[in-house]
Parts: C-alpha cells; structure tokens; sequence
C-alpha cells in the first residue's frame, strides 16, 4: 500500500486502492472456499469446526465487502466482531490437536510398552533356551570325558592284564590277581576324584610321574619280550599342574596300550624333552613295529582312542603329532609354558 502511494499518480490513487483491497479480499474469500474441500474430504471434529468457521469468514466477507462496494453509509460491517470469534475457534482447535496428539503419544508409549515387554520376555525365553543347551552341552562334555577316561584309564589297565595273564608261564596265585584289581580300583578312584573335581597335588619330578606307569606296563613288556628305554629329566621345564600330568598319563597309557595290542614292536622309547626356545616341554613316544598309514586314518576318522588322546592335549593348549609308517609310530605332544596361568589361577 505505502508503494502505491509513492508510485501511482494521485488523481488514481483512490482507483489502485480499492483494487487491491478487492484483491485482497478475493484472495481470502477464495482461500476460505477452496479449503472447504480439503477439510471436509477427512472429516474429524476439527476440521468440521475449521471448515464451518471459514465458511461464516466467507459470508461475513461477502456481506462486508457487498456493504463496502454497494451501500457503504447503510449497513454495519461485521468483520471487526469476528476477531475474538477467531481466536476462540483457533484456541478451540489447537486444545483439539494437542488432545489427540496427547492420545497419540499415550497409546504410542502403550504400545511401545507391550513391545518392549514381548521382546523382553522373548529374550528370557531365548537365555533359558540357551542355557538349557549349555547344560545339555555340559553333560554330553561330562559324558565324553568320562568315557575317554573310561577307555584311557581302565581300558588301559583291563588290556595289560589280560596281556599279563595271557603270556603268564604259569596260572596266577591270588595275590596276582589281587594286584591287577587293586590297580583298577585305582585308576577308577583316579577317574572319580577328576570327574569330582578334586585337588590332586602334581608331581614333583618327572621320574615321580612316570613311576606308576612304568611300573606297570614294565612288567607287561617284560613278559612281552619287548625292550623299554625311559628318558626322563631331572625336573619339569615348568611346573604343571594335576591336570596336565593326569592328561599326559592317559594319552601315554593309551599309546603304550595300542603298541601292545597292534604294533608287535620290540622297542619302546618314552622319552620327556624340555624346549629352550619356548620353555615349553614335549612327550615323545616311539615304536619299531607294525605302522600304519597315518593320513588314512585322519581322512577316516580315528577311533576313540586317538581321538581322546588329541582332544585331551588340544583341551590344555598343547599340539598333537602323529607319524606312522614301516619303520614304527611316533607320537609327539608337545605343551608350551602355562606356568604364568598356573600362578594367576
């Protein structure tokens, strides 16, 4: 309007300013009529109340604007009641809004609720799945280590007296007999107190530990005609614990057994290395008999003997090495240096 006047001539003042009021008020009526459309297409409370009340805007500015054109000194204009009308509308219509969005928010969190609660109640569901498979997990680990144990330990015991009676001269007195059940009372007394969790105490030395089974496998290869070297150190590369020296004992009573039933050798070597280069330590067992071949049996599937022997020494961190051949069976295991994780249990 202040562009006008500055602009346009005075003599048509008056004619640009009553054209654009009547622009003006055209612009407006028509934004009150198009917009019926629109709110009352999606009819809620509202927009039925906005719609009414543009639709009194556009009739109050039609009376007005015909009063203002037509008979500007006989009717009253209406327009300037309408302000406060239009705030009450307006405040009416944002309280409506804020009220829905107030329900919305409320049944949003509701939902949201119920969700967090079925997730919640899905992942306890998950965990006691979970951890119903660890404890069936642990019971067939607990099952699987007790028939190794089963099988290294009293298998190994059952075969060397059967091996002892079998090549006995003579039939054996009461006491021998007692001496072999003895033995197996032992070893399952052994397998007991590792099944229990007892705190075997480790040996010394290892001359200390090799004791028990070179006392009874040596009578065994006596009779057997077959000769047995033991090299032993004088002290561990490190300290082991129970565990280690009950782990090395099976898997060298169950490879002593299987050279009695299946090799037919004349010699036996056991011999006990320390590794300077590692400061760990290696058990090598060596034969001169009947081999077999090493990588068919890896392709095959070994049987539950070699297999508890390589499960026992990877469950410590050690490695396993088989070779097999024409000239015998050498089987190293090697453990490195645990003696800093000793400490720290």
């Amino acid at each position: 309007m202040l562009l006008t006047h500055w602009l346009i001539p005075i003599p048509w003042l008056g004619y640009s300013s009553l054209s654009i009021f009547l622009l003006c008020s055209l612009l407006i009526l028509g934004n009150a009529l198009l917009l019926q459309w629109p709110l009352w297409r999606k009819r809620n409370f509202s927009r039925v109340l906005l719609a009414i009340w543009l639709l009194a805007v556009l009739v109050v500015g039609v009376h007005d604007l015909i009063a203002v054109l037509f008979f500007p000194a006989r009717m009253e204009l209406l327009t300037p009641y309408t302000g406060v009308a239009t705030l009450l509308c307006m405040g009416v219509i944002m309280a409506l809004r804020v009220a829905r969005d107030l329900r919305r928010i409320t049944r949003f969190n509701k939902e949201l609720q119920e969700r967090v609660d079925a997730a919640r109640a899905e992942l306890q569901a998950a965990n006691e799945r979970q951890l119903l498979v660890e404890r069936e997990r642990s019971r067939l680990k607990a099952r699987m280590d007790l028939t190794h144990d089963l099988h290294d330990g009293l298998g190994s015991s059952l075969m060397r007296a059967m091996g002892s009676v079998r090549h006995a001269p003579a039939p054996m007195s009461n006491d021998a007999f007692l001496g072999y059940l003895k033995v197996l009372r032992n070893d399952l007394r052994q397998i007991l107190d590792a099944e229990a969790g007892s705190q075997a105490k480790a040996p010394g030395t290892p001359s200390q530990w090799l004791a028990p089974i070179r006392h009874r496998f040596g009578m065994l290869f006596d009779e057997l005609a077959m000769d047995a070297l033991w090299n032993m150190p004088d002290a561990w590369p490190w300290q082991p614990e129970a565990r280690h020296c009950m782990a090395l004992a099976r898997v060298l009573e169950e490879a002593l057994t299987n050279i009695v039933k299946h090799s037919k050798a004349t010699e036996v070597c056991v011999e006990l290395n320390a590794l300077p280069a590692s400061n760990g330590m290696q058990l090598h067992i060596r034969d001169n008999g009947r081999g077999f071949d090493a990588a068919l049996m890896e392709t095959a599937g070994m049987g539950i003997g070699l297999q508890s022997m390589r499960a026992r020494i990877e469950r410590l961190g050690g490695t396993w090495q088989l070779d097999s051949g024409e000239q015998g069976t050498h089987i190293r295991i090697t453990l490195p240096d645990m003696s800093s994780e000793n400490a720290a249990t």
